[in-house]
């Protein structure tokens, strides 16, 4: 890629990123949903089979837990220490399950962005591809730095103190494409310095993508509970030991997931042209660019002024005429003292 196809890609704004995501998610569809549905179902199977019995002890606690609390008149003394032990319970097994499940979640969702990258940025830009040898190509060892960073770091950092989570988020998100980039030694460090800058457009990506995804999945629910209406006590009876229904529980999961499934390209499809125009302006050296083009300016600026003061002074910014040297222009008051 010449540097005149990199200035175009740096160039681009958050409206068009977002534009050509969706183009991605149309064209590419067909591609993608396989490969991603598939890791979420597993997801769903895993995690059913893995957390029914946690799941079976979180209701038990969560179920003398609201007994407790609805018999509390506010009085600290009514509590006994043994119903405070079972509020603590309660609390820490539920935390623990959804950190279970959000773990599992997420493990099988950075696989599948994984597996997937490295074509849909090369469709992107345009070069030959195949979608086989690329997937094939995606798992190697360099992708287990990606799911402990992105997989289990973002889950516990999200769970345990929320803001670490969302950093482990922004400044590493591009490690799914870097861990398979040949020239790049240190495929981390490498997603750190091209996210550099991207940091609000990154969140935004995110946000635009929970959002469609979030409004289309209420209708849904929406729909679902109305046409296949499952109690509390039905549910709780699947993961009842002596009741256990594991058929009924990964078909209720993979139900009320389809919307999930289903937009499981979007995400990846929206920050492909990021990350690539991330990359070009990386490449091209954004930052010091930047920084040398606002030093020539303020030198331009400064030269000007010295040349005006000799005679008569104008303010580079305004043209107001100044009589006697000042610091800041009587016009429009910006500094014209240059140091």
């Amino acid at each position: 890629m010449d540097d005149a196809e990199k200035q175009k890609l740096a160039d681009k704004s958050l409206g068009e990123i977002i534009k050509d995501g969706f183009r991605l998610f149309i064209e590419n569809y067909a591609k993608l949903i396989l490969p991603l549905a598939f890791f979420h179902v597993l997801s769903v199977i895993i995690g059913v089979f893995a957390l029914s019995d946690l799941a079976w002890q979180a209701a038990i606690l969560r179920a003398k837990a609201d007994s407790i609390i609805s018999g509390y008149t506010g009085d600290p003394n009514q509590i006994s220490q043994e119903e405070y032990d079972i509020l603590t319970q309660s609390f820490l097994i539920t935390i623990l399950l959804n950190l279970i499940d959000y773990l599992i979640g997420a493990i099988f969702t950075v696989i599948a962005m994984c597996s997937v990258s490295s074509f849909i940025y090369k469709r992107y830009l345009g070069k030959p591809t195949e979608f086989k040898e690329e997937f094939k190509n995606a798992f190697n060892s360099k992708m287990i730095v990606v799911i402990v960073i992105l997989g289990i770091g973002i889950p516990l950092g999200w769970t345990l103190f929320w803001i670490p989570g969302i950093l482990i988020f922004v400044f590493f998100i591009f490690s799914i494409y870097t861990y398979n980039m040949e020239e790049v030694e240190n495929p981390s460090k490498e997603a750190r310095l091209i996210s550099k800058g991207s940091f609000i457009k990154i969140i935004a990506v995110f946000l635009v993508t929970v959002i469609i995804i979030g409004a289309i999945n209420f209708i849904y629910t929406l729909i679902m509970v109305s046409l296949w209406p499952v109690s509390s006590a039905t549910l709780i009876s699947w993961y009842n030991p002596s009741t256990r229904n594991y058929g009924m529980l990964i078909l209720y999961e993979l139900v009320y997931n389809v919307i999930q499934i289903m937009f499981a390209p979007l995400f990846i499809c929206i920050l492909t042209p990021l990350f690539a125009s991330s990359k070009a302006q990386k490449d091209l050296g954004y930052p010091l660019k930047e920084k040398y083009a606002s030093n020539q300016i303020r030198a331009k600026t400064s030269r000007q002024v010295e040349k005006n003061s000799a005679g008569r002074m104008f303010c580079p910014f305004c043209g107001h005429k100044i009589l006697k040297p000042k610091k800041f222009c009587p016009s429009c008051g910006k500094s014209i003292e240059f140091k």
